[in-house]
């Protein structure tokens, strides 16, 4: 078995790290922050506070399997919610007798769609399900030779979509684009419309439908229960020791760190595509970093408030109109309210004015949801960095770049959206075909 390398200790990295164990690897996983988790679990600095997790991300939620924290995360019946005008509009996807089986059943009662148009829209919709790209089977994402290079999203965005197969315009803007927000984090011009399809059809294919919310950051999934799990799993852990450099060998890599220099036969990189600096001397990789170079980075922006009363959500609230932002509501175990308003797909670049949001935001929250009573000083957290742009177009780095070397990320080119459950479908993949594959020396 080889002696693999994974560098980055966030979802990816450690959905490589557990996945590569268990195959036998012999597994070592650099992290330069003094936490595991990632952009994930490291608060203002790093990536949304709230994370969709559905009975749909398999292969996240066996990354919790591995990290003893499953139990820890709850979920309930999956609903989608428009705001449209003053009346707030919801697609249960979870039937209380039929249970997720009967997703298509409530779409057809659901008022998020009016009477006369709720058969075209079906119709549209079947459609546009049934023409979309199959998301890859794990091993095909790594076929026996080795899929290098890139895949590209398709040419068309999700509005192009609606436009060119005339959808009813109550379903673009109510189920396409608000869900774009909710499940991409991404405004709609931004998905391209497989990348969308891909993750709806994930979802509506999921039995279950379940779903719940990573509140505040990942900490108490990811980075509390890692260190002893992966101690458990038999995985050499460095951490805090940023790689420096990489560099090819006759028969492996050359990592370089603060603490030295060591070999090994394989390098998966779960780095986010900022930051890729240390790789910059491989000359089989400078595809990957210029195509990591001109990828478009996103803001998120979350505000929140607890408040003493406020009326609760089941799931979910976009906005059919406006900023088009994601409304949020839930009890706490204190007995208050907690509310969330997260905007999503902004330019990294641009000055966010926190005074003014967040006086919309308040007022916004009594007038919608009624919230009454605030208890503290309300909170902004700016994510500069929290996503990539997927729109049309876009090139995605398949998992094995060159020989002995793997990438994998929540950008990689699973077919899915850059979520949670893209970076660890991606890990867990590169990590099993690591793991199984030949060393071969030059």
């Amino acid at each position: 078995m080889p002696d693999i390398a994974i560098i980055g200790g966030g979802v990816a990295g450690l959905a490589a790290a557990f996945t590569a164990a268990n195959e036998g690897a012999s597994v070592t996983l650099y992290e330069a922050a003094p936490f595991l988790g990632g952009r994930g679990a490291c608060g203002p600095q790093g990536d949304a506070g709230r994370h969709l997790v559905t009975t749909a991300y398999t292969a996240f939620l066996r990354l919790l399997e591995n990290l003893g924290s499953r139990d820890a995360l709850q979920l309930q019946p999956l609903s989608l919610g428009v705001l449209a005008g003053h009346r707030r509009l919801w697609w249960h996807l979870c039937h209380p007798v039929f249970g997720g089986s009967a997703a298509g059943i409530q779409f057809m009662a659901s008022p998020m769609i009016s009477l006369p148009q709720r058969i075209p829209a079906a119709i549209s919709l079947v459609h546009a399900l049934s023409t979309a790209p199959r998301e890859p089977a794990p091993d095909d994402l790594i076929d026996a030779n080795g899929s290098r290079g890139f895949a590209t999203t398709g040419e068309r965005s999700l509005p192009d979509l609606f436009r060119q197969t005339r959808r009813p315009g109550t379903l673009q803007r109510r189920l396409g684009l608000v869900s774009a927000r909710s499940m991409c984090n991404l405004p709609g011009e931004e998905v391209a419309a497989d990348v969308f399809l891909t993750a709806l059809w994930r979802i509506i294919d999921d039995k279950q439908k379940l779903a719940g919310w990573a509140r505040g950051d990942l900490a108490g999934l990811l980075t509390a229960p890692a260190p002893a799990a992966l101690e458990k799993a038999g995985i050499r852990l460095r951490m805090p020791e940023p790689v420096v450099s990489v560099r090819r060998t006759r028969c492996g890599w050359n990592l370089k760190t603060p603490n030295g220099n060591d070999n090994y036969d394989i390098v998966i990189c779960t780095l986010p595509p900022w930051s890729l600096r240390p790789l910059e001397q491989i000359g089989e990789l400078a595809p990957l970093l210029q195509a990591a170079g001109e990828m478009e980075s996103r803001r998120i922006v979350t505000l929140r408030a607890h408040y003493q009363r406020v009326e609760t959500l089941p799931g979910p609230l976009g906005e059919e109109e406006g900023e088009q932002g994601v409304w949020f509501s839930e009890s706490q175990p204190d007995g208050s309210f907690r509310v969330e308003y997260v905007l999503s797909g902004l330019d990294s670049t641009e000055l966010i004015d926190k005074e003014a949001l967040l006086k919309k935001f308040h007022a916004r929250a009594q007038s919608l949801l009624h919230a009454e009573g605030r208890i503290g000083a309300p909170d902004v957290r700016n994510y500069p960095r929290a996503t990539v742009s997927l729109k049309p177009g876009v090139k995605r780095p398949r998992l094995f770049q060159t020989r002995g070397f793997y990438y994998a990320g929540e950008w990689s080119a699973t077919g899915l959206p850059c979520t949670l459950e893209a970076a660890s479908l991606a890990g867990e993949t590169a990590g099993r075909a690591a793991a199984l594959a030949e060393v071969i020396c030059s």
